[in-house]
């Protein structure tokens, strides 16, 4: 084999020499600043999307208490209207009460006073039916009062 020939070993390590520097130069000035080049763009980009995520956050964070204080402020709004619709209600059933009230009142003493006529007139009509009675039955049984 040529290649463990103790002749040709200064040929091969200098072919070594030649092919390592070949690779190396190549490496060196065509792939590494390729990579850097990719890192550097990666980096960049990188840069760029972490400013918009922050730039988001942000955006998102005054957005939320913007809604929050609107959605407040909706509650806020609402709760008040609710509270004068409450108490609207509440006055109007106040006067439809009294007014129910009242219309019962009147009915009521409408009817005490019919109820004290018919007493007063059953007072009246009792005496008389009790007199016409009497009379009937002293006349039946021939009882006569000397009244």
């Amino acid at each position: 084999m040529p290649q463990l020939d103790p002749r040709f070993f200064i040929s091969q390590i200098f072919w070594l020499f030649i092919c390592l520097f070949v690779i190396f130069v190549f490496l060196k000035f065509s792939f590494i600043p390729r990579i850097g080049g990719i890192v550097n763009t990666r980096s960049i980009k990188m840069a760029a999307d972490k400013k918009f995520a922050n730039d988001a956050v942000a955006e998102y964070s005054a957005l939320k208490s913007q809604a929050e204080s609107i959605i407040s402020d909706a509650k806020a709004a609402a709760l008040s209207a609710l509270e004068k619709k409450v108490q609207e209600i509440e006055k109007k059933y106040a006067l439809d009460v009294a007014a129910i009230d009242k219309d019962i009142s009147r009915k009521l003493a409408d009817e005490d006073e019919k109820m004290s006529r018919l007493r007063i007139s059953l007072h009246k009509d009792a005496a008389a039916v009790s007199l016409t009675l009497r009379k009937s039955i002293e006349e039946k049984f021939g009882i006569y009062n000397h009244d």
